[in-house]
């Protein structure tokens, strides 16, 4: 959602905190024009998560603390992201034209038809209209965004980055980053209907963008988690092993498939508009030291045997990404639906999952739309004391703290 008053001009940390990677991207805005300045991830330790609340802030604080050191980052000012699929919970919903002072005792009701921890302990909300309520017919509706978060939650993220040595400036959630970042910031985007779909390791989020606005958020339950599990069990190894077969030997063989390997689902059934975090492959994504020559994508014909597991990798993910396929197109349907005429024209796929080799194109030819691999750094110059080309590897990962870095300059 484009800002009021046009971009302002700075510099802002946006920090992605996730059991799986804590990700930090410094951004700096002069003149409309956007600079990477820092950019780092790190591996989540175990024991500072539980599930996806973190309950040690100080461990924590310390891990981000490094991550600072080691990217370089100058700025303490941050923008931060609430995630958790038990208790965080964006929805997209209809109102009547109203009052700007009548929609905000209509949110608190909303609250209680949407957040089943509402009624548990104290929440905090926060709603924007996706359009004027002026400009709404008299007997028409219109569209409002709502994020709610727990209380908790949200001072113990706030406790966090405050040990770290930052301050806080803004709450945002990762939709929103999101579409920030693939779609804001790319001036021939923002009049067109496009579908980012973050894949993570527990679950992954789906954005529908149009018009510079959300029209769609939800979470599909199938992540690289998923993934990882079908690789161990079709090989007979431990998750661990699996893990790193996936990283190395997952590849999509598009000359392996048909027309259409799967069979589209009867569009019938609205999905259900839930949230979640979203986390990427487990493993670490360090910047190299300046000296070294940074990592770059060579093509070659993988040995015999390396490529019967790579095979072997392909035929066991197939069906989990298979049912990733249906889920979308009932979600493309559902925007149709909903939106009457609007039309996905593009899908931009994000996050870990992004990292198997032409998952794009797998994409592409299943849902008929054009699909690319996200480029988290396009539109933006890159400070030269880093590595563009290892940079624009990792860039998928790095979407949520760009886009949360960005937030006043788009």
């Amino acid at each position: 959602m484009p800002k009021p008053g046009g971009p302002a001009s700075g510099i802002m940390l946006g920090l992605d905190l996730g059991s799986k990677f804590i990700k930090v991207a410094e951004v700096s805005a002069k003149g409309g024009e956007l600079e990477l300045l820092s950019a780092g991830i790190l591996p989540t330790p175990n024991g500072l998560f539980s599930g996806d609340t973190i309950i040690d802030p100080q461990g924590a604080a310390e891990v981000i603390k490094a991550l600072l050191q080691q990217a370089g980052v100058h700025t303490n000012k941050v923008v931060i992201s609430a995630k958790g699929q038990t208790s965080v919970v964006v929805r997209i919903i209809e109102v009547p034209k109203m009052k700007e002072e009548e929609l905000a005792d209509a949110m608190r009701w909303e609250i209680e038809r949407h957040v089943p921890f509402a009624a548990t302990g104290a929440v905090t909300m926060d709603y924007a209209p996706l359009q004027p309520m002026d400009t709404i017919p008299d007997e028409g509706t219109g569209e409002v965004l709502m994020a709610v978060a727990e209380e908790g939650l949200i001072k113990t993220l706030v406790d966090t980055v405050e040990l770290a040595g930052l301050e806080p400036v803004a709450i945002d959630i990762e939709p929103l980053a999101l579409g920030r970042c693939y779609v804001s910031k790319e001036q021939g985007l923002k009049d067109k209907t496009i579908a980012i779909l973050q894949m993570g390791a527990r679950s992954s989020e789906l954005t529908v963008i149009g018009q510079d606005n959300p029209r769609l958020t939800r979470t599909l339950t199938i992540g690289g988690n998923n993934i990882t599990s079908a690789i161990g069990n079709a090989l007979g190894v431990s998750d661990e092993e699996a893990e790193k077969i996936k990283k190395r030997y997952a590849t999509i063989f598009i000359e392996k498939l048909g027309v259409s390997s799967f069979a589209p689902p009867t569009p019938t059934t609205p999905p259900a508009e839930e949230e979640s975090p979203f986390f990427p492959f487990s493993s670490a994504y360090e910047l190299p030291p300046e000296e070294e020559t940074p990592p770059q994508k060579v093509e070659k014909e993988l040995p015999a045997e390396e490529k019967e597991l790579s095979e072997s990798v392909f035929e066991a993910i197939l069906p989990i990404l298979g049912d990733m396929v249906n889920e979308l197109r009932r979600s493309f349907e559902y925007v149709r639906t909903r939106a009457g005429e609007m039309e996905i024209e593009k899908m931009i796929v994000s996050g870990g999952g992004a990292l198997i080799k032409n998952i794009d194109k797998f994409f592409q030819q299943e849902l008929a739309i054009p699909v690319e691999i996200g480029d988290s750094l396009k539109g933006m110059k890159i400070n030269p004391r880093l590595s563009p080309l290892y940079l624009r590897e990792v860039s998928p990962l790095l979407a949520i703290a760009i886009g949360l870095a960005i937030r006043d300059f788009v």
